[in-house]
């Protein structure tokens, strides 16, 4: 569980401007989980100094229509590893939409909310198996996108390595968040928002648990969290990912928050 060596560190959850590369020997490799690589690009070259970035994410290159626009295996951007996995099948806009509208009435269980996120997509299953197979020789696995099928099938086993980056889409039907994608939010060690108002969507919307996210983000102390919470997110930090995750990853590493990489 995060302390307050992270929040010190890091300013209590608000970014200082990244300052160069890591020595050689704290060299990090991180992977940089998404549906679409767009999803992560600038974020995945603005980390590039910490160390060896590989972003792992789908063929499509249309997260709306699942269009895929490459083919399968690695490439590389700029110095950034790109793998590529195929989706497991097209794209069925109507059939997520019926799905969002009963996980939208707060009844559907568990299978109802996976499937969503299955249809919400793209899935892979190959890109999912991959990484549980090679997790532990990665430093960190940042997952972009809470509602998505990477973030909800893939971060829960991971979560002793694992940042979310939140990326809520305006416009969701369901308000608040369901309990699936409250439970892949609550096992990441840090979740990253674009806004508090999206912090404040992730924390469901009352009022008390909107003033412990925000305040959480804004320099609240860690025991008000614990204490307001009882299944809190660990640590939440308000920003653009680019913007945050260089300095953030490091103040993790710093405060030994991610299990130990497999030695090479």
């Amino acid at each position: 569980m995060p302390d307050d060596r992270c929040d010190t560190a890091f300013g209590r959850g608000r970014a200082r401007p990244a300052t160069g590369g890591l020595p050689v020997a704290d060299k990090m490799k991180i992977a940089m989980v998404a549906p679409v690589a767009s999803r992560c690009l600038a974020a995945a070259r603005a980390c590039s100094g910490l160390g060896e970035i590989e972003i792992l994410t789908t063929c499509a290159g249309d997260e709306s229509s699942w269009r895929e626009d490459t083919e399968p295996g690695l490439r590389w951007l700029g110095g950034v590893a790109l793998r590529s996995f195929r989706a497991d099948y097209p794209r069925a806009p109507s059939l997520a939409d019926r799905l969002e509208r009963a996980v939208a009435t707060g009844v559907a269980d568990r299978a109802l909310e996976e499937r969503w996120m299955q249809e919400r997509g793209p899935c892979s299953w190959a890109l999912l198996d991959h990484l549980a197979r090679q997790a532990a020789d990665f430093d960190a696995c940042v997952f972009f996108g809470l509602m998505t099928a990477t973030a909800v099938f893939g971060l829960p086993s991971l979560a002793d390595r694992a940042i979310l980056v939140a990326q809520l889409e305006d416009g969701v039907a369901c308000r608040p968040l369901p309990g699936l994608l409250r439970h892949v939010a609550a096992a990441a060690r840090t979740v990253v928002v674009a806004s508090d108002a999206e912090g404040a969507a992730l924390a469901g919307g009352p009022p008390l648990a909107l003033g412990v996210m925000v305040g959480a983000a804004a320099g609240l102390l860690p025991e008000v969290n614990r204490a307001a919470r009882p299944r809190e997110f660990p640590h939440v930090v308000v920003g653009e990912p680019a913007a945050v995750l260089p300095e953030l990853l490091r103040c993790c590493r710093q405060a030994g928050l991610f299990a130990p990489r497999r030695p090479s």
